[in-house]
């Protein structure tokens, strides 16, 4: 298997489905309290582990394969307990200000879709070798790597944006029907009868 498939086939990232599958049950449960206490020292861990595997397996080029797969873990985690840290710290925290600034909620808004188009945007540039021309208007590879992946981000955004605003969200609306808050079976009856 390539890179990519690696990367991004989602047999290759149970990992990361498990740990956020596992993180809402949990906070379901007993344990609820106890994760929210480990969860800003297990970020910082985390984080430094993360660092630790990426530096070594650079210098050794030591089973890249492993060290690759262990680093994805990590990240998983290291998200994981993030989130939970996020989502229950003080609103006025330094970090709690960050997250609720009007630009990461904005990119926390549109994120899935940048996350689906970027890569299809990366891959079209890469395919036709768009770099090589832009690099011979402007005379620098460089610039013209910079220049690409401004466009790239602006393109990713933007199509993020107008997929949200008339696709995703018309099923965002249908999560009413689903959770603790959804209606039962014989509610929803009663009221379409109250309509008829």
């Amino acid at each position: 298997m390539n890179e990519i498939s690696l990367q991004v086939l989602t047999p290759c990232r149970f990992d990361a489905l498990c740990a956020g599958g596992f993180l809402a049950i949990a906070m379901r449960t007993d344990a609820r309290e106890g994760l929210i206490r480990l969860a800003r020292p297990a970020s910082l861990v985390l984080a430094a582990s993360i660092l630790l595997v990426s530096a070594f397996t650079t210098a050794t080029q030591l089973l890249p394969d492993v060290f690759h797969g262990l680093r994805s873990f990590l990240i998983a985690l290291f998200f994981g307990a993030l989130l939970l840290d996020r989502v229950h710290a003080e609103a006025g925290d330094r970090m709690g200000r960050f997250f609720n600034h009007p630009a990461m909620r904005f990119f926390g808004k549109y994120s899935y879709g940048i996350y689906v188009f970027h890569g299809i945007i990366a891959f079209f540039f890469y395919d036709k070798q768009t770099e090589y021309p832009v690099a011979s208007w402007v005379g620098s590879h460089l610039l013209a790597v910079f220049l690409q992946a401004s466009i790239g981000v602006a393109l990713s955004v933007l199509i993020a944006v107008v997929s949200y605003e008339w696709f995703e969200k018309r099923f965002l609306r249908l999560k009413r029907w689903f959770g603790e808050d959804a209606p039962l079976a014989h509610e929803v009856e009663t009221k379409a009868a109250d309509l008829s």
